[in-house]
């Protein structure tokens, strides 16, 4: 998530980041984010109000259609991110949209595995989360 830092540290949120939007380079042996149609410049206290991105992907905010923050609504789907890696699957689902986003409102994700071990990458997740 060095990439996200970087970015960040440039005053840029991403706003669609996604599985589908990371690549690994064989050669330069490095992650590499693609796709900044929805990203822009912004400032650390600024709010937005374009409301974008991948539904799975979304924070509560963007759901809710509040103002948020780019670079926490970037956080939000590096979670996801990492929970699809650590666990294999998303951790919100629903049947239609309005289940889904009730579910990121609400915060009732797919529950973290037990045996996935490491207690440092389930209290990452839970305080994205």
């Amino acid at each position: 998530m060095l990439a996200i830092g970087y970015m960040h540290s440039r005053g840029k949120a991403h706003r669609d980041l996604k599985l589908e939007n990371i690549l690994y380079d064989t050669e330069s042996k490095k992650i590499k984010i693609i796709d900044f149609g929805f990203s822009l410049e912004t400032h650390e206290d600024a709010k937005l109000v374009s409301y974008c991105g991948t539904p799975h992907y979304m924070c509560p905010d963007i759901v809710k259609k509040v103002p948020y923050s780019g670079k926490a609504a970037d956080i939000w789907a590096a979670g996801v991110i990492l929970y699809i890696i650590f666990v294999g699957k998303l951790p919100y689902f629903g049947e239609f949209e309005a289940d889904l986003f009730r579910k990121i409102q609400n915060g009732k994700y797919s529950p973290i595995p037990s045996d996935l071990g490491d207690h440092s990458i389930r209290s990452l997740l839970q305080s994205i989360f």
